[in-house]
């Protein structure tokens, strides 16, 4: 397999389409319902049925009530992403989008876009929908029917253009895994000219079903070395530029938490507002059933929205310890860096550990060999 790793920069002064720049300031990632039409084996919502406690309409409504009360008391905006399963499955989704847009949410979705068709996508587009994220795992129809399933790669394609179509920005999510490493460039190439959509380059986390296929599929040592070197240089082509306003958000959150990359002080200053786990900061995770998590991939209940604020839930020490930084063990306990990349993702770190506050699984700095 080509391993080589390039993904090229978009040509200069391209700004970000709208649907793509932040205009709020917390990102609420609610995995609204369980119920899913695929079956991928790497699905770390390991969806397929609904959920037995799935919230009802009521139930949903009320937390979006209460959210908006919080974000318009702090004079902020907040934004629901839309996650499952597959989102557009839940029937009471078009009512549950129409109810956010009055509230004064931003609504985002992850969906794997192979059920669109071009009424549901004007209907998503009149709930208020600005971006869509659709899992796109290869610019191969063999190699990402290999992990979705056979006949969605163009049920997929189909899918992107028709959102797009009816005014919704789409970017594709590319989940790197052993099976399409070598193809990132050319995939960066294939969204950019073929479909017209950025993409984003996601880690294959160690959560919910993917926990049985990751050791097989998931990035080498040396792979996850040249993936994350490459986003350093990316992003820092973008910023020392004066281009950060091109960066999809999650490219600079996701510069975790190798900090042997950025070599002076300039360097880590321009990353020092925003990188690392943004779980209980940026994003916060709703599941199912309301209980409220760091990020929709942590499954570590910090409460429950249908008995509590979130401004009830922000008070409690579990809460304040992962939005602070603090509680990190092991290495990341005794490193330079950890207050600046949060001691990298929780979630990952829970998956290999069953303790989010363990060590980054996957980060290759050594501290001690940095001290003086």
């Amino acid at each position: 397999m080509n391993e080589e790793l390039k993904l090229q920069l978009p040509e200069g002064g391209e700004r970000l389409p709208q649907g793509l720049q932040v205009f709020h300031t917390k990102e609420i990632l609610w995995r609204i319902t369980r119920k899913c039409h695929l079956a991928c084996p790497h699905c770390y919502a390991d969806a397929g049925s609904k959920d037995a406690d799935e919230l009802t309409t009521e139930e949903a409504k009320s937390i979006m009530d209460s959210l908006a009360a919080t974000a318009q008391k702090r004079g902020e905006r907040f934004c629901i992403a839309w996650m499952g399963g597959e989102p557009v499955l839940r029937d009471d989704l078009l009512d549950l989008m129409q109810h956010a847009k009055s509230r004064g949410f931003a609504q985002h979705m992850g969906t794997s876009g192979t059920i669109m068709d071009e009424r549901r996508a004007a209907e998503l587009r009149e709930g208020g929908l600005t971006l869509a994220c659709v899992s796109l795992d290869s610019y191969q129809p063999e190699i990402h029917e290999r992990l979705k399933g056979k006949g969605t790669f163009s049920k997929a394609v189909q899918g992107i253009k028709l959102l797009k179509q009816a005014g919704i920005e789409v970017m594709t999510v590319f989940v790197m895994t052993r099976l399409n490493f070598g193809q990132m460039d050319r995939y960066e190439q294939f969204c950019r000219e073929e479909l017209g959509c950025r993409t984003y380059f996601s880690l294959l986390h160690r959560i919910g079903r993917a926990q049985e296929v990751y050791d097989d599929i998931a990035l080498s040592r040396e792979q996850l070395i040249k993936v994350y070197t490459e986003k350093y240089r990316k992003i820092h082509d973008y910023i020392s530029s004066g281009r950060s306003f091109e960066l999809p958000i999650m490219e600079l959150f996701d510069l975790t938490p190798f900090m042997d990359t950025p070599k002076t002080a300039a360097e880590k200053a321009y990353l020092s507002w925003g990188i690392g786990c943004q779980g209980c900061r940026f994003c916060l995770g709703v599941d199912y059933n309301g209980d409220l998590w760091p990020c929709e991939r942590m499954p570590l209940t910090l409460g429950n929205l249908k008995t509590q604020t979130l401004e009830e839930i922000e008070e409690t020490e579990l809460f304040k310890k992962i939005q602070y930084r603090t509680g990190k063990q092991g290495k990341c306990a005794a490193c330079e860096h950890v207050e600046m990349c949060g001691g990298g993702c929780l979630a990952e770190a829970y998956g290999a550990t069953g303790d989010a506050f363990a060590e980054c699984p996957y980060c290759w700095y050594d501290p001690a060999k940095s001290a003086p």
